[in-house]
């Protein structure tokens, strides 16, 4: 063959890879940001679940994509308290926990395990009645039970142990003169409290506000006494993290917190119709029930109230529940919720 055939061969040769090249490259760049999105490893979360309104904002923030925008993927794990949760915390079997301020939260951090409170979450809601001493119906109506006093010797229901309930009772009975010991208590989960109230099997409870709207609804009982008329305010829920994300990934515990403050935003928008239909589905309820369920309120923005946290652990170490005090700084870390703020800027609502 010719020289110059030869180079005219080679040189076509050469031109079709090189054009072969260019269309790989540009599939590729097509290709890759599809994939990169669809296919990049989600980090995987496990997340506490409560039959309570306030965790509408986990399932907010899932059902809107806020965890998927950051990079998430989660589990939720049903538990019937936080009080169950905590062991599983501390072991970095659970990423994230989350509900009542409770005794076994000092006692667990007093002991060097490595968990912290990252956000404010419910507080107790004056106009609402989020949180009750709740009283059967029949008993009230009758007069039977219609004061504090009247309680005296009986049974209380609770579903968490040295937890709100356990707190916001003491100051309802030393409201009326008498102690906690002036009372018997029962540890049940949400729902089998509800169940007892229906077979009037139980008599009192002190309970959260879906709880209240169940038991409303249902005709089984009536609030005695609203714990927003003696701690008016106070806050009791919190979001903690443990190991795996406080040593482990922190840059997790970032983004989780961003996704967990945009659904708080959007659930303290109250019963819209996209709130009710996330809570219709994750809390199985029917929409006429949750129309009479206060909707306890949360921290748009995670703020921790600081002596609310201290004002319990007194209570707590008074009552022989926490063996040592431990400090704030201990307690609390509000770097998460502070680089969250940062993104999303200050909260309306």
């Amino acid at each position: 063959m010719p020289k110059v055939d030869m180079l005219s061969t080679v040189a076509g040769q050469k031109a079709k890879l090189i054009f072969a090249a260019l269309i790989i490259a540009a599939l590729v760049l097509v290709v890759l940001p599809g994939c990169t999105k669809e296919e990049a490893k989600l980090v995987h979360l496990k997340i506490v679940d409560l039959p309570y309104t306030p965790y509408m904002v986990f399932h907010i923030a899932e059902d809107e994509g806020y965890f998927y925008e950051q990079g998430l993927e989660v589990e939720f794990v049903k538990f019937t308290s936080v009080t169950q949760a905590l062991p599983l915390l501390v072991t970095g079997d659970l990423d994230v926990a989350a509900g009542s301020i409770s005794a076994g939260i000092f006692n667990a951090i007093a002991q060097d395990m490595n968990i912290k409170i990252v956000a404010g979450g419910q507080y107790v809601d004056a106009e609402q009645g989020n949180v009750a001493l709740m009283v059967r119906k029949d008993l009230y109506d009758s007069g039977e039970l219609d004061t504090v006093a009247e309680i005296k010797g009986r049974q209380v229901a609770m579903s968490c142990t040295a937890c709100i309930y356990d707190f916001g009772m003491a100051k309802i009975m030393e409201d009326a003169g008498l102690t906690l010991s002036d009372v018997k208590t029962a540890r049940m989960s949400p729902q089998d409290i509800v169940a007892a109230f229906a077979n009037q099997a139980i008599e009192a409870t002190t309970i959260g506000s879906l709880q209240i709207g169940q038991l409303n609804s249902g005709g089984y009982a009536v609030t005695l006494e609203s714990f927003s008329r003696l701690i008016p305010g106070f806050e009791y829920g919190f979001v903690m993290f443990g190991p795996s994300i406080l040593k482990d990934n922190p840059e997790a515990g970032k983004k989780f917190m961003v996704a967990y403050l945009k659904g708080a935003r959007q659930y303290m928008q109250g019963k819209t119709e996209r709130n009710l239909e996330i809570a219709q589905k994750y809390l199985e309820m029917d929409r006429e029930t949750l129309l009479q369920t206060p909707f306890s309120h949360v921290q748009t923005d995670g703020t921790v109230h600081a002596q609310d946290v201290l004002d319990f652990q007194d209570w707590a170490y008074d009552s022989g529940l926490v063996d040592k005090k431990v400090t704030i700084e201990q307690l609390v870390d509000t770097s998460f919720a502070d680089y969250a703020n940062q993104i999303l800027g200050p909260a309306n609502n």
